[in-house]
């Protein structure tokens, strides 16, 4: 099954989706995400908080679809924030702390809110620990992203790379994290 989690009837967001996205491949990733945040760039706001490599291939895919990512980057419509760059405020002697998660975080959706229209997130904080070993961690920041969800309306998109998700030494913590969303959607 392809999984694509936004523009087909059978996987549309709705706010406050969470939803796993296990990918083989990063052209599988690009498409799915953008493909959701471009339906959330035509009535709300996306952001785009993930690695250099992966916000330049999404700029691409988007571009190609007719978006104008200067102009929308400009108009604040469209926010791109560096995943590294955002995890290195939220850990604290390695561990996530939910004060500098909520420092972190809590501008981007403020400044994203603000506008009164829909809020869509890629986020890539939880795949960076998972995939440097801190499994533990992860799980607590895709809590932390729940926490926030109860508080603000928004649909967020985790990717994580299926090969590094799926490690036998981590099974309950696999399933614990599919368990923090609503939905998970593997890619094929």
């Amino acid at each position: 099954m392809r999984g694509r989690v936004a523009g087909s009837s059978e996987a549309q967001t709705g706010r406050g989706e969470h939803v796993a996205v296990f990918y083989a491949h990063d052209r599988e990733l690009i498409e799915t995400v953008g493909q959701f945040l471009l339906d959330g760039l035509q009535d709300g706001v996306a952001i785009a908080m993930a690695t250099r490599g992966h916000r330049r291939a999404l700029d691409a895919w988007l571009e190609c679809a007719g978006v104008d990512v200067p102009g929308s980057i400009r108009a604040r419509r469209y926010i791109e924030v560096d995943a590294a760059d955002t995890l290195a405020r939220v850990m604290v002697e390695g561990w996530p702390d939910p004060a500098g998660f909520w420092q972190a975080i809590m501008p981007l959706m403020d400044e994203a809110a603000s506008s009164g229209r829909p809020v869509r997130i890629f986020g890539e904080l939880v795949s960076l620990l998972w995939e440097s070993g801190q499994v533990g961690a992860a799980i607590d920041v895709e809590a932390l992203w729940n926490e926030l969800g109860a508080q603000h309306p928004f649909d967020l998109i985790c990717g994580n790379a299926a090969e590094s998700a799926s490690l036998a030494e981590h099974s309950d913590s696999f399933a614990m994290l599919c368990s923090a969303h609503t939905r998970t959607v593997a890619e094929q």
